[in-house]
């Protein structure tokens, strides 16, 4: 038989630990003792949304008998019906002593209807925004729903029931979230809870609460429950090509939760359970006997070691054992933050170079409208000065000069000569009008091509010109008729002599005829050249005016865009500025954790050394032959404790 005296010996073989694991939460910043301090009693939080079979599992950890679940399930709920919340704070569960009902500190038993009214009351508290809601509320269970040949957790463990974040009542979802950031960091062991066919709910993001989005971080501290994992279709006819093992099942689960988007460490695998109970495994052992039978082996392996896993968790030791943690988990959460921030900075660093680039194209680009514009609006001024009444027939004047279409005297007086000066002239007024045809009106800037918003191609911001296009010509096609000079020169030659008589001579007559003549066309020549000068400048005015419009629109679609830009950038600038502070701000909170972790490190070490110096000392005080030995063996016992602890070893 082994003595008394070692066996309480071997008891107090952690004490060292927990006295000096409870003397340095006393002497640490509030700020951190949410990471190391708990409450006497062992919480285990689970948490989970509506409809995923929390109440179920919390009564089958609890060991309530499966015949009694819906019953205790029903007055749980406070008169709600089936997929709508029913938790409205937390609730911690426990058995009762007695056969009654039991809520909060009354200390009276109560029977089902009145409890469950309670439960309503308490909802309605919650969802008025009611200041006497307490934050936890403790249930007692009546004992005869209780099976005695249930696996279940030890008497000191209390199940913390958290409702989910997302209730729709904002009073509630204030209050629940409150609740939320109160007691999940000081929860010896953390459960989550969703289905298997929607295995998103274990994404950071979902689960919303900072303290619940590190699960995978620290999952020596958490323990996933996928519920409904064995009633699929597609599960069971998995399940049913080959021999399952309780570890083919994990795997298979691990590999669908790897296929969402965020990293899972490879130790996750051993707290994952894949489970079904409720209604759904009911169903299946009366709709499949035969599947039902084989998949009860692996449910009921996986269910005993996650009871086994939760039991072996949820104790001071552990505590103590996670403790060391924290300084690991800052460092990793450090790491993670490093990496997926300086990700975020790249991006952002990427886009506001872009955005840079693209912003100094738009300002080129407005630029070279900016001269298209200017250039276009010279050359319609340049148009409307052609236009104005004066220029234009100074110029025409000009194009055709009197003093060289007007007839001079001929030194001979002969019909002839008469006929060849008004060829001449009528030769004179084509060429003039030819010379015209061909004349650059002040046009020295060569039209533009059409813009384009994002294929021009550029010479310095400039949309290219077409350098070999010649200026504006004026094209006035054939002369006007010069008929009248003709029928003259017909009369002239109509003379029966090439002469005219000494004694009433009309070649004066004749001579003033043609001068009137040549001067009469070669007004038609002006009014019709300014006709159609005034047609052709007018269509090219129109058509700058269209192109001027449309430089305007590209211009203005430019500066758009590059308002846009220039706010993109503003608000990214913003963004990087504010990931490099969150950084910052994230490594200064977490160098205070590490910095703790080391204390806390230093601290038990201490106190390690401590407790073996006093156990030697014992040793040697010792006068009695046989607890000497003890001593020197309880002194070769926790010698290897702290490292033990370090290493994360269980007991």
């Amino acid at each position: 038989m082994i003595d008394k005296f070692w066996l309480d010996l071997h008891e107090t073989r952690h004490q060292w630990a927990y006295d000096a694991y409870s003397q340095f939460v006393e002497g640490i910043d509030a700020d951190l003792k949410a990471d190391y301090n708990r409450s006497d009693q062992v919480t285990v939080v689970v948490y989970g949304s509506t409809q995923v079979g929390k109440t179920t599992l919390m009564l089958d950890m609890l060991g309530v008998d499966r015949a009694h679940a819906a019953e205790v399930s029903g007055v749980l709920r406070g008169g709600r019906t089936v997929g709508k919340s029913s938790t409205a704070t937390a609730m911690r569960y426990r058995k009762s002593e007695s056969d009654g009902w039991r809520i909060g500190k009354t200390g009276k038993d109560l029977a089902g209807g009145e409890a469950e009214a309670c439960f309503a009351a308490l909802r309605a508290k919650v969802e008025s925004g009611s200041d006497e809601v307490p934050d936890v509320v403790d249930v007692y269970i009546p004992r005869c729903f209780f099976s005695p040949a249930a696996i279940t957790l030890a008497a000191e463990i209390r199940l913390l029931d958290l409702p989910g974040l997302n209730a729709a009542n904002p009073n509630e979802a204030n209050h629940v979230r409150r609740v939320a950031r109160t007691y999940v960091p000081i929860a010896d062991l953390i459960v989550l809870v969703g289905r298997a066919d929607n295995l998103g709910f274990a994404h950071p993001a979902a689960l919303q609460l900072p303290e619940l989005q590190d699960w995978a971080s620290h999952p020596k501290r958490f323990r996933v429950v996928c519920t409904y994992s064995f009633s699929s279709a597609s599960f069971r006819e998995w399940f049913a090509e080959q021999s399952r093992s309780a570890d083919d099942v994990r795997a298979r689960l691990m590999k669908q939760l790897r296929l969402h988007d965020y990293p899972l460490p490879k130790a996750l695998g051993r707290y994952v359970y894949p489970l079904e109970f409720g209604t759904s495994w009911v169903d299946l052992q009366q709709s499949n006997a035969e599947y039902f039978a084989s998949a009860k082996s692996v449910v009921d392996e996986v269910w005993a070691d996650f009871m086994d896993s939760v039991g072996r968790a949820s104790n001071p030791y552990s505590r103590v054992k996670m403790a060391f943690e924290i300084q690991q988990i800052a460092d990793r959460k450090v790491s993670q933050f490093r990496k997926e921030n300086t990700s975020r900075r790249e991006v952002l660093a990427s886009r506001i170079a872009s955005q840079l680039s693209a912003l100094e194209v738009c300002k080129k680009e407005i630029g070279g409208l900016d001269r298209r514009i200017e250039e276009l609006d010279e050359r319609l001024e340049t148009l409307t000065n052609l236009m104005s009444g004066a220029w234009l027939d100074s110029a025409l004047e000009s194009a055709f000069p009197q003093s060289e279409i007007a007839p001079a005297v001929p030194e001979s007086t002969r019909p002839s000569v008469l006929v060849a000066v008004a060829q001449e002239k009528r030769r004179k007024l084509r060429a003039l009008w030819g010379a015209l045809s061909e004349r650059e009106l002040m046009m020295d800037t060569p039209p533009l091509r059409e813009p384009a918003l994002s294929s021009d191609r550029t010479v310095d911001g400039d949309v290219e010109r077409d350098s070999g296009s010649p200026a504006f010509i004026l094209d006035l096609g054939a002369p006007p008729t010069m008929r009248a000079i003709d029928e003259h020169i017909d009369s002239l030659e109509d003379h029966w002599f090439d002469w005219y008589s000494p004694v009433f001579s009309r070649f004066e007559n004749d001579f003033q005829a043609l001068v009137k003549t040549v001067m009469d066309v070669r007004r038609t020549f002006i009014a019709t050249a300014r006709r159609k000068v005034t047609a052709q400048l007018t269509t090219e005015q129109d058509r700058l005016q269209k192109e001027r419009a449309r430089f305007k629109s590209a211009r203005i679609a430019f500066a758009s865009r590059q308002e846009r830009l220039c706010t993109t950038l503003d608000a990214d600038r913003a963004a990087i500025e504010k990931a490099a502070q969150a950084l910052e701000d994230f490594e200064v909170r977490m160098q205070h954790s590490i910095e703790h972790g080391k204390r806390f490190h230093d601290h038990m070490t201490s106190a390690h050394a401590t407790a073996l110096s006093d156990a030697e000392r014992r040793f040697h005080k010792e006068s009695d032959p046989v607890k000497r030995f003890y001593r020197l063996l309880f002194r070769k016992l926790i010698e290897p404790e702290l490292q033990r602890m370090m290493d994360g070893e269980n007991e």
